[in-house]
């Protein structure tokens, strides 16, 4: 395989003639956009650090109010799932956790939701590959 060069990129480029144009808006999309969900999906959103450990501390010394106090704080999806489970400790633990996973997927679906650019993006950028190497126009020689 040949090394990178300038000069080989901007053949690929005319090679690839004007469905290039596309394929680079595409890929500054999917590049801005990971930037944009890197930046506003931050762990603490999710799971604070630590949170985990100081709710262990308070469920194991029986300091119930505190542990709800704490998990309210956080404003995350890990507290919220921490609430159930200690609001409804005393009912069948099977039932309460699958309440605290519900509670915590209802907090993740929305940013999943927000995944769809990308998904347009992956699905879309492949096809315009595909259809401009299908015309023979130097990316794939057709016979």
């Amino acid at each position: 395989m040949e090394p990178f060069t300038w000069k080989r990129f901007t053949h690929m480029i005319e090679a690839g003639g004007i469905t290039m144009y596309p394929l680079g808006a595409l890929s500054v999309g999917a590049i801005a956009y990971i930037v944009e969900r890197l930046t506003r999906l931050r762990k603490g959103r999710l799971a604070p650090e630590g949170l985990s450990d100081q709710c262990r501390a308070f469920w194991n010394a029986g300091d119930f109010d505190g542990l709800l106090a704490k998990a309210k704080a956080s404003k995350s999806a890990m507290g919220k799932a921490i609430q159930v489970l200690v609001t409804y400790r005393d009912r069948p633990m099977d039932s309460v956790v699958q309440s605290a996973n519900d509670v915590a997927m209802a907090e993740l679906l929305p940013h999943i939701r927000q995944c769809k650019p990308l998904i347009i993006i992956a699905t879309t950028a492949p096809l315009l590959g595909a259809a401009s190497g299908n015309r023979g126009n130097g990316v794939i020689q057709t016979p």
